[in-house]
């Protein structure tokens, strides 16, 4: 047993509670990624019949987001000869067609993203002990406030937007396009049908609005991806610092059970790395689809509320503002996890260094050794390999967001 019969507050956990728990923890990506049809291909066991409606709902999803994307992309870049109307359509398309791509990204890597959830499914059936439990439900915890207040942001931004422009007199596209037409969030390619028409208008911005709530999903669902894994990666680095402090009360024990508590801690200590960097990878395109797509909305939301604020249309500019802080947030939040991955591997070299390990054997103590050179090099989150994700990082695409916009207000009117 080894270890394990050291650690405190030892408990038996049924199957049972295992499968409980283990629920509890993957609820919120069971019910974001059902809404998207996803989740049949991110977890074993699932029916036909599951499978089969996963496909239907992914269907329904894309049909959605290309029967906006490429009419408006098709009437903004061929069609319409205003720059100004074209920067102000710009923003809602160019996110639709970013989540697009992230949805694309989700499906392209479900079997790495599929693995990474079957490795939090082995470490909660390996939970034997009430000190680990509490540990891992701690973040489980810290996992979904995170998840929700960012759903928050982003639904109160990104719906309201979809749903209040057209009816705004002091929206970015009505006061650009200076005319007695009903306004939509998209442009519709005029030669395909009027979209004036009644039911036409009232069809298409309904599915302008359901089109925006798909998109706010899958942006909450990428999130929810970088969140979930990485405080997961802080739970399992939490529980190896627990094991280290209580590697010094075996030091009584037989060489045997030494040797067996250290083949412990360096296998759990191998886990951790490689689940780190399978996290790293399945995360690479969509980090980098969400910094670059927070680049472009923040600062195009930044000039559509100067313009709402020159002239004077205080309840549109306060809607930009509210746009502005989600993808604010948004972004924050990926950089956020990134410094928690490296500040969780920070401390697992504190506990190495601060645990007695002069005490141990010369090939125990080596092992120990092994570990701290391992994490001066810790596992990083990045967006493609380009752009670290951390405080750091945060305040770099800030600065370049501020450059941009600085850019755009040479196109003041």
């Amino acid at each position: 047993m080894g270890c394990l019969q050291k650690e405190k507050n030892e408990s038996k956990f049924s199957d049972i509670n295992k499968r409980r728990l283990l629920i509890v923890a993957t609820k919120q990506t069971r019910w974001i990624f059902s809404l998207l049809g996803v989740w049949p291909m991110l977890t074993k066991n699932t029916k036909n019949i599951e499978k089969r409606l996963s496909l239907v709902i992914q269907l329904i999803c894309q049909s959605f987001l290309f029967f906006i994307i490429i009419p408006a992309a098709i009437q903004l870049y061929w069609c319409e000869k205003n720059m100004k109307i074209k920067l102000a359509y710009f923003g809602a398309l160019g996110f639709t067609t970013a989540c697009a791509v992230k949805y694309i990204t989700i499906v392209y890597r479900r079997r790495e993203i599929r693995e990474c959830i079957e490795q939090i499914e082995k470490d909660w059936h390996e939970v034997v002990s009430e000190e680990t439990n509490q540990i891992m439900l701690k973040n489980i915890k810290i996992s979904q406030r995170m998840t929700i207040i960012c759903g928050s942001f982003m639904y109160c931004g990104g719906v309201l937007h979809q749903t209040m422009i057209p009816f705004l007199p002091g929206s970015i596209v009505s006061i650009v396009d200076n005319s007695s037409r009903r306004l939509l969030v998209y442009p519709i390619y005029e030669v395909m049908f009027d979209d004036q028409i009644t039911p036409t208008y009232e069809i298409m911005y309904l599915i302008h609005i359901v089109t925006g709530m798909i998109v706010c999903t899958i942006a909450i669902g990428s999130c929810h991806l970088s969140i979930l894994f990485i405080t997961h990666v802080s739970g399992q680095n939490q529980i190896m610092i627990s094991k280290l402090k209580n590697l010094m009360n075996t030091r009584d024990e037989t060489i045997e059970n030494m040797n067996q508590c250290m083949r412990e801690i360096i296998y759990f200590h191998h886990e951790i790395i490689k689940f780190s960097s399978n996290v790293e990878k399945c995360l690479r395109e969509i980090c980098l689809i969400a910094i670059f797509e927070a680049l472009l909305i923040i600062c195009l939301a930044e000039y559509y509320s100067m313009v709402a604020w020159k002239h004077n249309e205080t309840f549109s500019a306060i809607i930009y503002f509210i746009l502005v802080d989600a993808f604010i947030f948004n972004c924050f939040i990926f950089c956020h996890v990134g410094e928690i991955l490296q500040e969780q591997f920070r401390k697992v070299g504190e506990a190495v260094y601060m645990t007695e390990w002069y005490r141990l054997s010369h090939r125990n103590a080596r092992a120990l050794m092994l570990i701290i050179a391992v994490i001066q090099h810790p596992p990083k989150l990045t967006a493609g390999g380009l752009i670290e994700l951390s405080y750091n990082g945060f305040v770099s695409i800030i600065k370049s967001t501020a450059a941009y916009f600085n850019i755009l207000r040479m196109t003041e009117f």
